[in-house]
């Protein structure tokens, strides 16, 4: 099973018919996310982008859809532009250690070796709390 393989298993056309059927900003936004991811998984990641650049546009507080975006673009070699959507979900969710980790790798792939150090640091950091407060509970 590869990386994207968890994403939906649907056809970006089905959901562009889901789309045309909601007037809810957020569910509209959340479909054309889903036909991005299923570009992604078919390894389409230019197609992917335009899709959630659509969703982004009803929907711009969807961080899935920057954080996908951002893999997409990575995948393409686009790592500046993959670091602008890392940070974009950063300011939504700045304990989101995905994507201070995947950061850290588009830092990296561009010699930005201090910047990629501190990044995945702050993932290391977020990810040990998640288990420290995850072992906490269970005592």
């Amino acid at each position: 099973m590869g990386f994207f393989d968890f994403l939906s298993k649907k056809k970006p056309k089905e959901h562009f018919t889901e789309v045309q059927k909601s007037d809810n900003p957020f569910e509209v936004g959340t479909n054309l996310y889903n036909a991005g991811n299923d570009c992604i998984r078919q390894g389409k990641f230019q197609d992917a982008i335009g899709w959630y650049d659509a969703a982004l546009k009803d929907s711009p507080g969807l961080k899935e859809a920057w954080y996908n975006k951002g893999l997409a673009l990575s995948e393409l070699g686009r790592f500046t532009e993959a670091i602008e959507c890392y940070d974009k979900v950063l300011a939504i969710d700045p304990n989101n250690a995905n994507a201070w980790e995947y950061r850290a790798d588009s830092l990296d792939k561009q010699g930005r070796h201090e910047e990629a150090t501190y990044s995945l640091a702050k993932a290391f950091d977020i990810q040990k709390k998640i288990v420290e407060d995850q072992i906490t509970r269970k005592i």
